[in-house]
């Protein structure tokens, strides 16, 4: 046996017992520029750039392992001045400050322009004898995660100093076990993200045969041998004969009370904003807020069981029923929909608003580019189906029991995902830091 693999305790908690013969140092000394440690935007002077073809990337481009791609824009040298920014290359690594989880790394692709990026991404270009791919790797890791949370300060905005990042020891295998561990990680963690990523696929499918059947009951109903009629409307088709065809404002309400602004600044209540909803999964609660730090735009005041239903972004689909619980606010970006007439079951209203016919006549009534809308007033002008009020409970009482089987199913996959997840953390973790060697025929 390699008595140079034999793991010993170098006094750095966050990696634990590493191979003998690895060498430590503070990250700051990984980088290649003689007397500059590695560079940060804050303290390197920047150069006047003038080019309107430079991209620049932000701590949200620092994806956990990967750069992500959305949010990357183009900049002006006024801009570039403002943000203090300082020029990447290709290959460079990048090592998030900011958000959790703070510490995240990704290495610069080429994006066909010149690059730029600001304050809170640190660059590190690495020495001759050091493999970005083993760092990029190493600083994804669950133990490096762990250890640039405790050394995090903030609450909104969580962000770790440049000093304290780079004054974090780490280690540098050789050079040839770097790259030994890269190729095997890359061997590896694709097998896993094509697994994970089949999952996702599975899951996504079973989520649009549940909004699938979801469209077929509250449009044909549950008898298949029904009788059925065209509706008169294009976009609803045929449907059962006793049904009624009506629009949406001769059978609810829509936006009844809003917060005034003499409401005591101290009230405290749940604000459900467009992210809060989702179109599977409903309504997410967050914590309370007070009035006085509330958005502008926390006014529409609900009850239990209202719909919800966005009239901006209306191709996100946020549409759902408010919870049974008190004291709960949404955003004036929502219609609020509640039954005046005596007619509706709030659970199939649900049901009926997200139908695919009705989402398609809303989108196709919207209006605007960037931030599709509609008025609210627009939005109940639409047709919608009306059952007997004991079939719309029937039909209800049916689709939650079906939902159950299918969210079940979805919960499964979920964890499979979480379990897979967590499996391919632990194997980066235990590989590059030593706790398993890799070698020439793993790979």
């Amino acid at each position: 046996m390699d008595d140079r693999y034999e793991l010993v305790d170098r006094n750095i908690p966050w990696l634990g017992n590493i191979p003998r013969h690895w060498l430590t140092s503070r990250i700051k000394y990984l980088h290649r520029q003689t007397g500059d440690s590695f560079i940060d935007g804050d303290w390197i002077e920047s150069p006047q750039i003038v080019d309107d073809g430079i991209r620049y990337i932000t701590t949200g481009n620092v994806g956990e392992g990967r750069f992500k791609f959305q949010g990357s824009g183009h900049i002006t040298d006024t801009t570039f001045r403002e943000l203090n920014c300082t020029e990447v290359f290709p290959g460079d690594l990048l090592i998030s400050r900011l958000s959790p989880p703070v510490g995240r790394s990704c290495i610069v692709p080429d994006l066909g322009k010149r690059i730029v990026t600001s304050v809170d991404n640190v660059i590190i270009r690495l020495k001759d004898n050091l493999d970005k791919h083993f760092y990029n790797y190493l600083f994804n890791s669950k133990n490096s995660y762990e250890n640039t949370s405790t050394l995090s300060r903030g609450t909104t905005l969580t962000r770790i100093s440049r000093s304290m990042l780079g004054d974090i020891e780490t280690i540098i295998p050789p050079l040839d076990e770097q790259r030994l561990i890269s190729r095997y990680l890359d061997k590896k963690t694709q097998q896993i993200d094509t697994l994970i990523e089949k999952i996702e696929k599975k899951i996504e499918l079973l989520k649009e045969q549940r909004t699938s059947r979801i469209n077929h009951y509250v449009t044909k109903g549950l008898d298949p041998n029904v009788e059925m009629k065209d509706s008169g409307v294009e976009w609803i088709g045929k449907i059962p004969k006793h049904w009624e065809v009506t629009k949406l404002k001769y059978l609810v309400s829509y936006n009844d009370s809003v917060l005034t602004e003499d409401t005591n600044p101290n009230y405290q209540f749940h604000y459900i904003e467009i992210s809060d909803v989702d179109y599977i999964d409903g309504i997410k609660l967050t914590d309370k807020t007070i009035f006085s730090e509330s958005p502008s735009r926390a006014r529409r005041i609900v009850q239990p069981n209202d719909v919800i239903i966005s009239t901006v972004r209306t191709y996100l689909r946020a549409i759902g029923v408010v919870p049974n619980k008190s004291d709960i606010i949404c955003s004036t970006g929502f219609c609020v929909l509640r039954d005046n007439s005596g007619k509706l079951d709030q659970q199939f209203l649900s049901y009926i608003v997200k139908a695919n016919w009705f989402i398609s006549r809303v989108i196709s009534e919207s209006f605007g580019v960037s931030y599709p809308a509609i008025n609210a007033s627009a939005l109940v002008e639409l047709e919608v189906l009306l059952p007997p009020l004991d079939e719309q409970r029937e039909i209800c009482s049916f689709i939650q029991s079906r939902l159950k089987v299918s969210e079940a199913q979805i919960a499964h996959e979920k964890r499979r995902v979480s379990l897979v997840s967590e499996y391919r953390q632990s194997l980066i973790s235990s590989v590059v830091t030593g706790k398993v060697r890799v070698t020439e025929d793993m790979v």
